[in-house]
């Protein structure tokens, strides 16, 4: 099991290379997080501590849809590029973690990231409005436009139960909920889809329109590939 590292505060480094809210310019391959001079800046700047370790012994399952560190890179909101990281996904904390030295360490919400990539796959982070609460999080693109389409596949932690009488001893267990969907907006707003109506309210001039492509197309909103379909259509009106 592998050691958590929380980053508790991040200070900034380098030169800004031009604005990369939208697009990154000018990435820079020759970074990399493994070298002994940007370690050691991280060592100098970042304050660390080491967290309890969950054993497999505490619980069932995995905070992970896939605990496999896979070879990706990030970009960071000044266009820095970080390539050749040991990256994975930690569901059920909603967290990046890279790996050095058979040690994983999670990166910090305050760490200014753009997107990170592995496994084919490209990664962004948002805050975003959650059981009524604001919070910050990862969220897998699914395809790119003014309208822009995310998912999310959270784990969440089901409580155990103590041995009582005849009733053994339960651990609590990690679980995958289902798939959440949601559009961005071009104004960088995040809309959870559960059904059709939510679709619709993001297009108050062309409701009807959006209606009638759905219909007469036979799609469905909480489909994947019909909503990457009605997505490019709408990105095609005039709003």
């Amino acid at each position: 099991m592998y050691k958590f590292v929380f980053f508790i505060s991040i200070l900034s480094f380098y030169t800004l290379i031009g604005n990369a809210q939208k697009q990154p310019q000018k990435l820079n391959s020759n970074l990399n997080l493994y070298s002994t001079s940007l370690m050691n800046f991280y060592n100098d700047v970042i304050k660390v501590k080491i967290a309890e370790e969950n054993t497999s012994t505490q619980f069932n399952g995995s905070p992970y849809v896939n605990d496999r560190f896979s070879k990706g890179s990030l970009v960071t909101k000044d266009s820095l590029l970080y390539s050749g990281l040991l990256l994975r996904y930690n569901n059920y904390k909603d967290i990046m973690e890279f790996q050095k030295n058979n040690t994983a360490f999670e990166i910090s919400h305050q760490f200014p990231l753009l997107q990170i990539m592995f496994d084919g796959k490209i990664y962004e982070r948002f805050t975003y409005q959650d059981s009524n609460e604001l919070t910050t999080g990862f969220f897998l693109q699914l395809f790119k436009g003014n309208f822009s389409l995310y998912s999310k596949e959270k784990i969440v932690l089901k409580s155990g139960r103590p041995a009582k009488g005849y009733q053994t001893r339960t651990l609590p267990t990690f679980q995958k909920t289902s798939i959440q969907l949601y559009i961005k907006d071009s104004n960088d707003k995040l809309t959870r889809i559960n059904n059709k109506k939510d679709l619709l309210n993001l297009f108050p001039l062309n409701r009807n329109k959006v209606s009638e492509f759905i219909k007469s197309n036979h799609l469905k909103t909480n489909n994947q590939s019909d909503l990457i379909k009605i997505l490019d259509y709408c990105n095609n009106l005039k709003i």
